[in-house]
């Protein structure tokens, strides 16, 4: 899982829950069932897909950072996209995203901001989340379960920003 990783989006590390499971943080996607799972990049890129096989079906999580193509100066400098995807059957997910800033030194504040999704915010920074699944604050752990079929697409995005404006 990214958020699994030590991901680093700016000065101070999202400290990851690996590192620390009591204090550490996450954005982790997995079946809440038993399952296997198959890891691989996208022919020569840096797009990693994971594949989620369980009883039921079949399921793809793919992540990847998008590339700033220097045209349109307004948007997220650091960004994580993440797409789910149902492959065959039907795959029951579990989504948590609750970052840690400051190697996990910081507790951030949690604040649903509408149509713009959510944003935990600690000092000058901020991390939006936006997805078109209906995320649920769980005492500051954005949380849903999500059931996906052959062909159905869901959508996730965190975005950082330090002491610029948030896109």
């Amino acid at each position: 899982a990214l958020g699994r990783r030590h991901a680093r989006f700016g000065c101070r590390h999202l400290r990851p829950g690996r590192l620390d499971s009591g204090r550490g943080g996450s954005f982790s996607i997995a079946p809440p069932e038993p399952f296997t799972t198959e890891r691989q990049y996208v022919g020569q890129t840096a797009v990693l897909e994971t594949t989620f096989y369980t009883a039921g079906g079949r399921a793809r999580v793919i992540d990847f950072f998008p590339v700033l193509d220097g045209i349109n100066p307004i948007q997220p400098m650091r960004e994580v996209l993440r797409i789910v995807e149902g492959c065959a059957g039907t795959t029951e997910l579990q989504i948590q995203i609750q970052p840690r800033p400051d190697y996990g030194r910081l507790q951030a504040s949690l604040q649903q901001r509408g149509r713009l999704g959510w944003a935990y915010t600690w000092h000058d920074e901020i991390l939006l989340v936006r997805s078109d699944v209906d995320l649920l604050d769980q005492g500051g752990a954005l949380e849903a379960i999500l059931t996906v079929g052959k062909g159905e697409r869901r959508y996730f995005s965190l975005a950082y920003t330090k002491s610029d404006p948030a896109v």
